[in-house]
């Protein structure tokens, strides 16, 4: 990483740094596809959108959202593998979901106005901290401090009732920003409400940078998970089965981090201590027998047999604690880097049923919990890394992590069991890179890597009444559980690319293949006629990936990114509801067969014009392979005008209205689909002081 301290005025120190997310000033020579989206890019693109819309410029990167149109849920796979599989930092630090290894970009509203940069690694990259990378990893990294003190605002509107407002102040030592933004959604009742604030103080000396940041956002929203079938995408695409007026989700995930780095000559030293709190709940109106909430009627045929309509809560308290710290040492030669990344998570989770048109006598106390459990997660991950210089065109890079976490879940109602499991696999990693010039340089990397199951794949507690451990744990004894069923999931990954540099052109070329063991999917066994989650099998992920940036004239640039890739089940056979079933040689579902970007920008006095072109190849929907989404290409505007303090933004979004279905599933044999917004614009007005 290039750190550059202003000291004095006469005075600037600079240190280059190979961090472990590697920053544009060192990634040239990285043995590791990767793409780099800057402040200024940001800036172009973003109007109102989650983060994966920008992001999906990125090759083998491919988003859809819950809502339509780019907030509600928003959900990204890289090279097939989904969010769970995909490590995302935030100024170096973990976000994802610590029990699921799911990421929730809803939680981040706006965090786009804060981001100096965003850099996407593809495979199982360099970051050894975070979640266990297998499809990538992403780190955004907002520090955005200006040695001009300055004041910025930006109001906008667009279609479905989109609202954005932001309002930052930033100066050499402080950032600080607030924003609000909401939307009713393309679908039928899918609309968000947002906040989010983030906050950065800097002290520097001539030695030291120490930072403290404080973010975070509240999201409050009506869900729209559901698909629809082909009959109502006729009828009314943009329909939302989850009808329910309160089928809301309400959730606050502040962040509180210190970043601490000090300079000793050659030698790098950073740790940060953080800590990440969510508070939040999911409300749900369902259907259900007696029997399925109260556990004191689980025996009883009448209960089996009494439905009624509820109206229930599930509810998430947590906290995520953690230390990173790092130690680098540089010389001509060679770059060594020792560290760790340290969490302790603790979560209560819980139940509760807040309405129902009936109950029985035994169960009526108001707010009544059907479920609850606490889980505890400890985390650590210590790694070694070596960039290593024989002769001046080449570099050597070796890390090692090794993965060790340990789980502990108790206190469960209604069932009483408890179990504690741990995980500990290795990760080595080896990359060349060579410098045929100084321009052109080819690249070759592998490793390996490994995930543990999450905390619902071991054993899913929220379905108490369905859910019976002995499914899921091959020996419980006295409500003490053991040996889960499921096993951590494996990958070796194998890449080689070439990339071309010369000023603002840019070139990169790359092929990968993963071989991917033992991935959890539905129906891979059947336990007394019950599916179970378990682990089948092999995947084969492989493609070639193309990414280009040509500056046509001074004003003229193109950018453009490609990505094909043969995803199949190389062994893929169990037993479902329906009986057994082989995959086999089947394309992997719910990721398409190629993706396509291309922009075109036009700069001319201070109008800035953006053309782009989405195409998103064939999609399988399910593993049988019977079910299809066809490839569609979606073309967007954006203008930016600034005229001195001043700025306009228009952003005109599927321009030629093109009907569309962005992911689907299969559910009881019928195919559904999650539709996308037709053409829809967004509007804004920005003022610097």
């Amino acid at each position: 990483m290039l750190f550059i301290l202003t000291l004095s005025e006469d005075t600037i120190k600079t240190y280059e740094l190979k961090e472990t997310i590697i920053t544009s000033s060192a990634i040239k020579d990285a043995p590791v596809s990767y793409t780099q989206i800057n402040e200024n890019e940001i800036s172009k693109l973003y109007t109102f959108m989650d983060v994966p819309s920008i992001l999906s410029r990125t090759p083998s990167l491919f988003f859809y959202s819950d809502a339509g149109n780019g907030l509600n849920y928003t959900y990204i796979r890289i090279r097939g593998f989904s969010d769970k599989y995909i490590s995302v930092l935030i100024n170096d630090i973990p976000t994802n979901d610590i029990e699921s290894g799911d990421i929730y970009w809803i939680d981040y509203p706006d965090i786009l106005s804060s981001s100096n940069y965003i850099q996407i690694q593809k495979g199982i990259g360099y970051a050894p901290y975070g979640i266990s990378a297998i499809g990538g990893v992403i780190n955004l990294v907002g520090f955005k401090f200006s040695q001009t003190p300055k004041i910025s605002l930006f109001s906008g509107y667009g279609s479905y009732n989109t609202f954005r407002f932001t309002a930052e102040y930033s100066s050499s030592n402080i950032y600080a920003k607030f924003s609000k933004m909401k939307t009713d959604g393309y679908r039928e009742k899918s609309w968000s409400d947002l906040y989010s604030y983030y906050i950065a103080l800097r002290r520097s000396s001539e030695n030291s940078i120490t930072t403290l940041v404080f973010h975070g956002g509240n999201e409050y929203t009506h869900l729209a998970y559901e698909g629809i079938d082909t009959i109502t995408l006729k009828n009314n695409r943009r329909y939302n089965p989850l009808s329910f007026d309160d089928e809301t989700d309400l959730f606050f995930r502040p962040h509180y981090e210190l970043h601490q780095e000090n300079f000793f000559g050659n030698l790098y030293v950073k740790n940060i201590l953080y800590a990440i709190i969510g508070d939040g709940r999911f409300r749900q109106k369902r259907d259900g027998t007696w029997s399925e909430y109260f556990y004191e009627l689980w025996n009883d045929p009448i209960a089996q047999q009494t439905e009624f309509n509820l109206v229930r809560e599930r509810w998430v308290k947590e906290g995520d604690y953690g230390y990173i710290p790092r130690i680098l040492y540089t010389s001509d030669k060679f770059e060594f880097s020792l560290g760790a990344n340290f969490i302790y998570h603790t979560s209560e989770h819980y139940g509760l049923i807040l309405w129902a048109d009936s109950l029985p006598s035994c169960c009526r106390e108001p707010n009544r919990k059907y479920y609850y459990y606490n889980l505890d997660k400890i985390v650590l991950n210590p790694f070694i890394q070596t960039n290593l210089k024989p002769i001046e065109k080449l570099k050597i890079f070796l890390t090692y992590l090794h993965s060790y976490n340990q789980s502990r879940f108790y206190n469960y109602y209604p069932r009483g069991i408890e179990y504690k499991v741990s995980y500990s696999f290795p990760s080595p990693r080896i990359g060349i890179s060579y410098n045929l010039n100084d321009n052109l340089s080819i690249f070759i990397n592998s490793g390996i890597n490994s995930r543990e199951p999450g905390t619902r794949e071991i054993y899913d507690a929220q379905y108490p009444y369905w859910n019976d451990p002995k499914y899921d744990f091959e020996n419980c004894s006295n409500n003490i559980c053991s040996n889960p069923r499921k096993k951590p999931e494996n990958v070796r990954m194998f890449e080689l690319g070439t990339r071309y540099t010369k000023d603002e052109f840019k070139f990169a070329l790359n092929t990968y293949y993963m071989n991917f063991k033992d991935a959890l999917v539905f129906g891979g066994k059947v336990i007394d006629g019950i599916p179970i989650l378990t682990n089948a099998g092999l995947v084969e992920y492989k493609g070639v990936e193309f990414e280009i940036n040509v500056p046509i004239y001074k004003f003229l640039r193109l950018y453009s990114s490609f990505a094909y890739n043969n995803n199949k089940y190389i062994e893929f056979k169990g037993e479902d509801w329906n009986g057994p079933f082989d995959y086999s040689g089947n394309v992997v579902a719910g990721y398409p067969n190629y993706l396509f970007y291309l922009s075109f920008e036009a700069n001319y006095k201070g109008l800035d014009f953006i053309f782009e072109e989405r195409g998103v190849g064939k999609q399988y929907i399910d593993p049988a392979n019977k079910f299809t989404i066809e490839p569609y290409f979606i073309s967007n505007v954006i203008i930016n005008y600034s005229f001195k303090n001043i700025s306009l933004k228009l952003g005109i979004y599927n321009l030629f209205n093109k009907l569309y279905n962005q992911f689907g599933y299969v559910e009881d044999g019928e195919p559904l689909f999650i539709p996308a917004s037709e053409r829809n614009y967004f509007i804004g007005l920005g003022l610097n002081f």
